[in-house]
């Protein structure tokens, strides 16, 4: 009769390439296991160039977007303050003989308009209009000019001159003639702005 320990022996000589055998102590022996993705190292590492660059990439688009908003806002101020020295210059060459002016003249008319102050408040529009008729081409304001010559310059727009003309000589009434300006008259004007202004802006 066979015996069950020696058996076992022979049935396990026949694995004696296997690592967990120990045919010293013919026993088990302790096998160090290497982590299962360790045969993906490659792979793993490739993955890992892979975040870094995509990391990379987002952290040159952020800096990208930064430096183009800082640029933008730069030229923005530039172009502000080259508006409002622009328009400095433009103002001193109204023939208003006004020295201090307020920033908004179309808001200052307004002001005086509502106070009663007609005569004022067409100093104001007439001066509104004529920044608008410059700012879009259809005048250029020099000191010198005559209020003609300004309208002789509006003449390829007859609707927008005809405007313009009547501001003029209400102006002229108040500012050289001295006359007092009833409310009926200023309103003739001031009711006009949203038609100046469709036309000074139109092609």
């Amino acid at each position: 009769m066979s015996d069950p320990v020696t058996d076992g022996r022979d049935a396990l000589n026949h694995w004696l390439g296997y690592p967990w055998y120990d045919a010293k102590t013919d026993g088990v022996r302790r096998v160090e296991v290497s982590e299962p993705w360790g045969h993906n190292a490659p792979i793993g590492s490739l993955l890992q160039w892979t975040a870094w660059f995509v990391i990379a990439l987002l952290l040159a688009g952020a800096v990208y977007l930064l430096v183009r908003a800082f640029s933008r806002r730069e030229r923005g101020g530039a172009k502000e303050s080259g508006e409002a020295t622009a328009g400095a210059d433009r103002v001193e060459s109204l023939p208003l003989g006004i020295d201090d002016w307020p920033r908004n003249l179309l808001a200052e008319a307004q002001r005086c308009r509502e106070r009663g102050d007609f005569g004022r408040a067409i100093v104001f529009l007439f001066g509104h209009q004529l920044l608008q008729l410059d700012k879009h081409g259809r005048i250029r304001l020099a000191r010198g000019k005559t209020n003609r010559q300004y309208l002789r310059e509006i003449g390829p727009w007859p609707a927008l001159r005809g405007l313009v003309e009547q501001t003029t000589l209400i102006f002229e009434d108040v500012f050289f003639g001295h006359h007092t300006i009833e409310r009926p008259a200023f309103e003739a004007c001031w009711l006009r702005l949203e038609e100046f202004d469709t036309l000074v802006s139109s092609e």
